[in-house]
């Protein structure tokens, strides 16, 4: 999902520059948003946040806080 796949997400995204004039919007192929439109600041702080360890959208990042910290 970082990388914009929301294949395997349940609802459809869609692309918000597709606005019609009846106000639908037109989902991106394959629930996949391009990396080229991706908000490069919003890229940047993703790198921030870890990556999940276990599957799933929620409760799906595990570790452990040792003597010295989290570890994971």
């Amino acid at each position: 999902m970082k990388r914009g796949d929301f294949s395997g997400f349940p609802d459809i995204i869609y692309d918000p520059a597709t606005i019609q004039p009846n106000g639908t919007r037109l989902p991106f192929a394959g629930n996949r948003i391009p990396a080229n439109r991706a908000n490069p600041v919003a890229v940047q702080l993703l790198g921030y946040y870890p990556d999940p360890t276990r599957p799933g959208l929620s409760n799906n990042l595990l570790f452990a806080v040792g003597e010295h910290g989290p570890q994971r």
